[in-house]
């Protein structure tokens, strides 16, 4: 059995290869237990094959279970998917929170750096069914509830804090708005979320180790109209460098 990351938790209870009844086990607990059996199932099927793609039958096949007891706990695909979205923007909000938090940064480039390093370990977790549930969805326009999976993947709020606090440092260039980096760090992040969709052999999303140079080599660039350069110069980007760049 392969080992699932700390997310997959909110998916799975401690016992969840169990869907029987036991005499004189709690009911309600029991029905938690085959709830979040049939909501790690449906992640992993959503994962593979997508949603329209995927078969609530087949779901309850692989769950060990009748087709109609799976629909006393969803009775439509639908309600599955939004309450499995809900799960997943769940599981990256905390896993974001332990990984990021609210550590301090050098400046606004920094933190960018870090949360898009973030989205990458995040998505491509080859262990996590949730983060290829947000890769397989991000772009389907017509997914009931998509707009959740792409809101929670923008900064938001902690963006905004950061570009206040690079305010306060003197970062931004004069006469640059927060509104206009803010614009800006968005379309950085959307576009970064593009390659993983939609794979760029210039961008070596699949390299870890190669990716943080890349990423901060093309915010010194993007950034360079708005925001002063770092107090710590890195070398000068070159052409050869940026050739390729996803912007």
């Amino acid at each position: 059995m392969s080992k699932r990351s700390p997310i997959e938790v909110l998916f799975m209870s401690p016992d969840s290869n169990d869907t029987g009844t036991r005499p004189g086990r709690d009911s309600q607990a029991q029905r938690e237990n085959t709830r979040r059996k049939i909501l790690a199932t449906a992640l992993a099927e959503f994962a593979a094959q997508g949603y329209f793609a995927a078969s609530t039958r087949d779901i309850a096949r692989r769950a060990g279970m009748a087709a109609g007891l799976m629909y006393r706990y969803f009775p439509t695909k639908e309600e599955l998917l939004r309450e499995l979205i809900d799960r997943s923007v769940a599981a990256w909000k905390d896993e974001r929170q332990r990984r990021i938090g609210e550590r301090p940064f050098a400046d606004l480039r920094e933190f960018l750096a870090t949360e898009l390093v973030f989205q990458r370990d995040f998505l491509l977790d080859d262990r996590s069914d949730t983060g290829r549930f947000f890769l397989r969805h991000l772009f389907q326009d017509q997914l009931p509830g998509r707009g959740k999976l792409i809101a929670c993947l923008l900064p938001g709020e902690t963006l905004a804090a950061q570009i206040a606090a690079a305010q306060e440092r003197g970062e931004l260039k004069p006469k640059v708005t927060a509104e206009a980096v803010r614009s800006l760090a968005e379309m950085v992040c959307a576009k970064f979320l593009h390659s993983f969709y939609f794979p760029d052999p210039d961008w070596p999303v699949a390299d870890a180790a190669a990716l943080r140079p890349r990423i901060e080599n093309c915010l010194q660039a993007v950034f360079a109209n708005v925001l002063k350069a770092p107090a710590v110069k890195k070398p000068p980007v070159s052409r050869e460098t940026l050739q390729g760049n996803l912007f």
